[in-house]
């Protein structure tokens, strides 16, 4: 079964904030990270209910999850997202560091 990913505006601008860091530091360290996020979110597309349930779930009425995606240098990301019937909603993207999320951080 293939899930339908789509990414939703939280989402995008953790997305754009993060290359845009990137690129100023590294043009080539960004390039790189965006082919790590999108190799992580085709796995989402095919199996999705292989990622855990994310440290911020237990504040939800329904499972959120994360997949956790690495840089060349082994930094963690996380991608936080729910699983709705065949869709898969990525609400976050969450850099190494960063807090954990709350219930007004989160929205789909």
């Amino acid at each position: 079964m293939t899930y339908a990913v789509t990414i939703t505006g939280p989402a995008q601008d953790d997305i754009r904030d993060v290359v845009t860091y990137l690129t100023e530091r590294s043009p080539n360290g960004a390039i790189a990270w965006r082919k790590a996020l999108d190799g992580c979110l085709d796995r989402l597309r095919t199996r999705p209910e292989s990622a855990g349930p994310a440290p911020e779930s237990d504040q939800f009425k329904e499972v959120i999850r994360q997949a956790i995606f690495k840089t060349r240098s082994g930094r963690p990301y996380r991608i936080i997202f729910v699983i709705r019937g065949e869709s898969v909603y990525v609400l976050r993207v969450r850099c190494p560091g960063q807090d954990l999320l709350g219930p007004s951080d989160l929205t789909a």
